[in-house]
């Protein structure tokens, strides 16, 4: 079934940013403010997790520089050998989970230009924020 969007038939609010829209197919009411929130805040988990995972990439690469062995394994070398290992292990959580930011993000600039589509009473609303470039340069 195609998914479809109108507005909702009881609407008390005349900002188009903050009327209620219904997705078809299945009922999803939400407001462009909501998207435009949501946006906003995978946006600040990405610079998070950016930082965090170019953090762990500076530790590895210190790790790697100033400890080049890990044979012999004393107590020092093995917390050494572990910090590496959790290290390496978030960079690739974060990279795992900034991919699926940006496709969701992308989801919603491509929901928005179908909302524009099928509700162009309220396409001159649309904030810039949910259909600018969504890419995130690594």
């Amino acid at each position: 079934m195609a998914l479809t969007y109108t507005l909702a038939a009881d609407q008390t609010e005349t900002d188009p940013q903050k009327q209620i829209i219904e997705k078809r197919g299945h009922v999803v009411t939400f407001t462009l403010d909501q998207v435009d929130s949501h946006i906003l805040e995978l946006r600040k988990h990405i610079k998070e997790i950016t930082s965090k995972c170019d953090y762990e990439k500076a530790k590895m690469t210190n790790i790697e520089e100033h400890h080049d062995y890990v044979k012999e394994m004393d107590d020092e070398k093995r917390f050494t050998v572990h910090m590496y290992q959790d290290a390496r292990a978030t960079v690739k959580l974060c990279e795992v989970k900034l991919k699926e930011i940006e496709k969701q993000i992308e989801e919603y600039a491509a929901e928005v230009l179908d909302i524009i589509k099928q509700v162009p009473e309220i396409g001159p609303s649309i904030p810039a924020i949910a259909v600018e470039d969504t890419h995130v340069s690594e």
